[in-house]
């Protein structure tokens, strides 16, 4: 049984905010967390709620045809959203040049924060429908085509609209 606190833990907040006597937003420590909660690739060991999806997927379709359709498109999705956790990922080892942290735009987060908030919408869609109403493979493969897109857009506002990192201070002599 799916119960509403279950559903509204799953639903992201209009705008992430700090607690405490002055709420401020926190969208520089909430982007890549909730991008996280979504997809995380960790040497190869693959974690977040794409990967939930993507196993439900596999496991309710055991056509061959059908299990072939599906996992090319997951195989396009998992390729995209890790080019997009090397970019907001804050312990990445390379250097994108970019930073959540700095913004070209006072409503680019607020443009990301929707894009993850309807990612993560759709998953819910795909996964609650195609275990409960068994959707056939035509509208589940529509539903992944509008989630790569919601991905692919979001891939293409990181870079364009994030300023360089902030410098880092080193420590002791240069």
């Amino acid at each position: 049984m799916i119960k509403l606190k279950d559903i509204l833990a799953e639903a992201l907040p209009d705008v992430p905010m700090s607690t405490g006597f002055k709420p401020t937003e926190t969208y520089s420590r909430e982007i890549p967390e909730q991008f996280l909660r979504f997809y995380q690739n960790d040497g190869g060991n693959k974690t977040g709620r794409f990967i939930d999806m993507a196993n439900q997927l596999l496991q309710t379709y055991e056509n061959p045809g059908e299990k072939e359709q599906i996992q090319d498109y997951l195989e396009n999705i998992d390729n995209i959203s890790s080019e997009i956790q090397e970019l907001l990922d804050p312990q990445s080892t390379t250097d994108t040049g970019h930073s959540v942290k700095s913004p070209q735009g006072k409503h680019v987060n607020a443009a990301v924060w929707k894009y993850l908030d309807d990612i993560h919408e759709t998953v819910n869609v795909i996964i609650n429908n195609t275990t409960f109403d068994g959707w056939p493979i035509e509208t589940t493969i529509a539903e992944l085509e509008g989630l790569y897109t919601d991905i692919e857009e979001l891939k293409n506002i990181y870079p364009s609209n994030y300023g360089p990192a902030p410098e880092k201070n080193k420590i002791g002599m240069v």
